[in-house]
């Protein structure tokens, strides 16, 4: 029995090994940083990528459409059916942080079907968290210090105009 076991247990570790790089398969969500940093041999696999959705959903001549995800300060192109972007209604900008989304798809390291982009072709696309509004508040320091070195630049400038017209 030991040895039927040992033996099952070289050869899957043999079919392990000779698998080519090209056969990964991420099983958890990978952060849109985390994507760009697979290696070459990563092109074609299936990745599912978590992050948020930035900007809006760009719409592409001959169907498709496109969805920017951001994650550890790097972002990544989402190729799909427009459809698919449906559920997503909150995108990241200066106001609001954008919705979590987990999209499902093929990794392309040098998309031909894009000029060359790295970019996921998606076949699923969920949303995880919703976005949320970003309060800013105004801070009345910022504003002061702004009255002042407003106020500044107009003496100035009133000066430079007197000592101007005496010469």
């Amino acid at each position: 029995m030991r040895r039927i076991t040992s033996c099952l247990l070289i050869a899957a570790c043999v079919a392990w090994a000779s698998l080519p790089s090209g056969a990964f398969a991420a099983t958890a969500p990978l952060s849109p940083a985390q994507v760009v940093a697979l290696d070459n041999g990563s092109d074609g696999s299936t990745v599912t990528v978590r992050g948020e959705a930035l900007g809006e959903v760009l719409r592409a001549q001959g169907g498709g459409s496109w969805l920017n995800v951001l994650g550890d300060g790097v972002a990544i192109g989402l190729w799909g059916d427009t459809q698919l972007y449906s559920p997503v209604e909150e995108f990241g900008d200066y106001h609001w942080r954008g919705a979590l989304v987990e999209a499902t798809g093929v990794y392309n390291v040098a998309c031909d079907q894009h000029g060359g982009d790295r970019d996921v072709h998606i076949t699923r696309l969920s949303v995880i968290e919703p976005g949320a509004r970003i309060e800013r508040p105004v801070h009345l320091w910022k504003l002061v210090v702004g009255a002042a070195i407003a106020s500044a630049t107009a003496l100035l400038w009133l000066r430079g105009r007197r000592r101007r017209s005496v010469y």
